[in-house]
């Protein structure tokens, strides 16, 4: 059921915020906080299914024991567009420094890794696996999972969340003069991307083991995908 398939571009890598090793995109969240990072479309000479658009990490609501972590990719995905089986799609959360404003993975280092099965084997299905432990759902499930389990996941189509007045923005880069108008038209309006979510159980997967008397850490959080051998 599992395929590895051909590789279908190069590592994605960009970042945002910090520099972090194999990262495609980042953002700094202490734990109880939340942030997010945003570009579309900037990578052409890549596949969809390798080209991020947004990640976003933050704290699940009314909880300071679970974190969410989220991607997006595949930008103007259709409602039979599959998710790619022969890719490896990583959330990467480091320890960091607010003394150096560097990463500091003696602190943490822990990936939470996802990958699909086969579209020619329907209903496709992911797992995830991070810090000896896993989690499984089937794509487009909302409620998969244990609520309180170490990794509860979900994978389907969702609206794109960002907003990008694209037209105008050609428009400034060409004129060299700012063409943004208030408001603006969102050229990402009405359009799909997949979506990745994984629930993480802060303790078990994140501080197992680790000294936080002191405080939680405060945490560079990266995704990036790369294709599988």
């Amino acid at each position: 059921m599992w395929n590895r398939g051909p590789d279908l571009g190069r590592r994605r890598r960009r970042t945002a915020l910090v520099a972090i090793t194999l990262s495609a995109v980042a953002v700094i969240l202490r734990l109880g906080g939340s942030s997010w990072a945003s570009d579309h479309q900037d990578a052409p000479r890549l596949l969809p299914p390798a080209d991020l658009a947004d990640v976003f990490a933050f704290m699940r609501p009314g909880s300071s024991a679970r974190m969410v972590l989220a991607m997006t990719f595949h930008a103007g995905a259709g409602p039979s567009t599959p998710f790619d089986s022969g890719r490896a799609y990583v959330f990467r959360l480091v320890g960091h420094d607010p003394t150096t404003n560097a990463p500091d993975p003696s602190r943490v280092d822990v990936r939470v890794a996802c990958r699909f099965s086969s579209p020619e084997f329907p209903p496709q299905s992911v797992v995830c696996n991070a810090n000896g432990f896993s989690g499984f759902a089937d794509v487009g499930v909302v409620d998969a999972g244990v609520p309180e389990g170490p990794l509860r996941i979900f994978a389907g189509r969702r609206a794109d969340p960002a907003f990008g007045d694209v037209a105008r923005l050609q428009a400034t880069v060409s004129d060299q003069t700012l063409s943004f108008a208030d408001a603006g038209t969102n050229t990402f309006a009405g359009q799909n991307v997949l979506a990745l979510v994984v629930d993480v159980d802060v303790d078990a997967i994140l501080l197992a083991g680790r000294d936080v008397a002191a405080g939680r850490p405060l945490l560079a959080v990266s995704a990036f995908t790369e294709a599988l051998p």
